[in-house]
């Protein structure tokens, strides 16, 4: 998590599906933020519970388990949060 003023970048080491990305976007207290995809590491996709359930190239075709994309916003969530409450000037891991 890196935030600059009002806005916030959540660095994903992965292919997040889109509505988990908006999903982070939905929790941030800040004015702007950001999904990064793919950065720092490449895990594959990232699909929601969902995105198992319908089936498909990228849940067949991921190295995480059903559950990883929802664990990835509650973390993002706590993140982006912990900064905030910092006052937005530390970044976190």
């Amino acid at each position: 998590m890196l935030t600059i003023g009002d806005w916030a970048l959540a660095c994903i080491p992965g292919e997040l599906f889109c509505e988990l990305g908006l999903e982070i976007k939905e929790r941030s207290p800040f004015g702007h933020t950001l999904v990064v995809d793919l950065a720092n590491d490449v895990v594959g996709y990232i699909p929601s519970a969902k995105g198992y359930e319908d089936g498909g190239y990228q849940p067949f075709n991921t190295t995480v388990g059903k559950g990883s994309g929802e664990k990835i916003v509650a973390e993002a969530e706590r993140l982006v949060k912990a900064v905030a409450s910092s006052g937005g000037n530390r970044a976190e891991q």
